[in-house]
């Protein structure tokens, strides 16, 4: 049987600029993807791509915006409410409000806190879907649906592959939720140790998922962006792109023998 390749962006705030930076390097080898899954941050970027937007028009995107520009910061007691210019913003970009408009399969998770299941979003209304993907605890109010409250997919799966559909059978993984170890001194904030706690969790769930398929069936290109906060000034954007960048050349050859380019 065909090896069929997907696509897996992980979740990880704006460390996940980095996805551009690799995906860059993925359109200059014209390799093409059979499906794509997102989470978090990775949710978004995936449905610009599977929009069939270039890596090179998605940088230019990104970079003319801010957060303060796509988000109306009026809080509820449990974080950022409404996200209507963010939804504006990427129609208006993409040209797409459903799964179904989209030039390649798309798939979003997020995670139901009303039963504790990870939900998979493959159809229907685009941006309900990542608006539930990207829904960080303390940071986005979590999104009601159908008498469920989401909250970010990276509480079950930050590098979703397990959700493409079952013709998937090579998986290449931009995980941007690294993280940097350290001792405990009077420099580390409680921002710190709350973001490095969660990304170890995160990181061990993603091993442990990974051994249900052959190290042959996937790549993983991690970005090094471990100095990234999940919130970072737009400033740093460019930089941290260019981390993507520098990752996916340091790799090229894994690359262009994973996914078979000449």
């Amino acid at each position: 049987m065909a090896k069929k390749l997907g696509l897996v962006l992980g979740g990880g705030g704006i460390r996940g600029m980095a996805h551009i930076g690799v995906l860059k390097i993925i359109d200059e080898l014209g390799i093409k993807f059979d499906a794509i899954s997102g989470c978090s941050i990775g949710s978004m970027i995936g449905a610009l791509y599977a929009a069939g937007k270039s890596a090179l028009e998605i940088e230019e995107y990104v970079l003319e915006h801010s957060l303060l520009d796509v988000f109306d910061l009026s809080f509820s007691k449990l974080g950022i409410k409404k996200t209507k210019k963010l939804e504006e913003t990427i129609e208006e970009f993409t040209g797409v409000t459903t799964f179904e408009e989209l030039k390649m399969p798309l798939y979003i998770n997020a995670s139901s806190i009303s039963t504790g299941k990870e939900r998979v979003f493959h159809q229907g209304d685009l941006f309900t879907a990542i608006r539930a993907s990207i829904a960080v605890p303390g940071l986005f109010a979590p999104l009601e649906l159908e008498d469920n409250y989401f909250v970010d997919g990276g509480v079950h799966n930050l590098c979703p592959f397990p959700i493409l559909p079952n013709y998937i059978n090579k998986y290449l993984i931009i995980n941007v939720s690294d993280y940097e170890t350290f001792d405990i001194d009077d420099k580390i904030s409680l921002l710190d140790l709350l973001e490095t706690s969660v990304r170890i969790m995160q990181n061990e769930i993603m091993k442990l998922r990974l051994r249900s398929i052959k190290k042959s069936d996937y790549l993983i290109l991690t970005p090094e962006v471990k100095e990234y906060r999940t919130l970072e000034d737009k400033k740093k954007f460019p930089e941290i792109l260019k981390e993507g960048e520098v990752e996916a050349n340091k790799r090229i050859e894994d690359i262009k023998r994973f996914c078979k380019v000449k």
